[in-house]
């Protein structure tokens, strides 16, 4: 994420791990993330007016991410496709895109309410 240099997109300014967990530094944003707001004003998710251009500048970024040719090193930290055998393609991002539109609409991710495992299963 740190070669990526465009005005559009936020830099990642550096990495590390602390244990198990993966820390990103990246440029501070007064206004938060989506999941901040949902989780402080819009606990059922957003209006679609709210979530079609937020979805739009999701599909810009991911077009530019194509246009530089990073998304395969960007792809193994993605968590649905750390288990396939056979490498990733562009099922995975389609079914994080859906996920995504899921959770802006509903303020959560589907499934998000169960233990992690009993989802698997």
């Amino acid at each position: 994420m740190s070669l990526i240099n465009h005005p559009n997109l936020l830099q990642a300014h550096c990495s590390f791990t602390a244990g198990h967990q993966l820390w990103v530094v990246m440029p501070y944003i007064a206004g938060g993330s989506c999941l901040h707001i949902i989780k402080s004003s819009y606990q059922d998710g957003f209006e679609e007016p709210v979530i079609a251009t937020l979805l739009r500048e999701t599909l810009k970024a991911l077009c530019i991410f194509m246009l530089m040719d990073i998304s395969i090193g960007m792809s193994r930290m993605a968590p649905e496709v750390m288990q396939q055998l056979h490498g990733y393609d562009f099922k995975a991002d389609v079914w994080s895109f859906g996920i995504t539109a899921l959770e802006l609409a509903h303020g959560h991710a589907p499934f998000s309410k169960y233990p992690p495992m009993k989802v698997k299963l």
